[in-house]
């Protein structure tokens, strides 16, 4: 009985290892990701929300 219990832990804890390494090498990759991006695109991307031609909507939410 409590050879199972110890058991059942322990594949608890390996799937909480494996997950958090996944998210930490997500986590890692997306941030090269970005510091790698070319800053032209960065910029565009940030000037979006500011583009008049772009945002402008009509009474009914459409973009027009």
């Amino acid at each position: 009985m409590e050879q199972n219990i110890f058991n059942s832990s322990f594949n608890l804890a390996v799937f909480q290892i494996i997950s958090t390494a996944i998210f930490i090498l997500v986590f890692i990759g997306v941030v090269v990701w970005i510091f790698k991006m070319d800053k032209n695109i960065i910029k565009k991307m940030a000037e979006i929300p500011l583009d008049k031609d772009n945002n402008e909507t009509n009474t009914e939410g459409e973009i027009i």
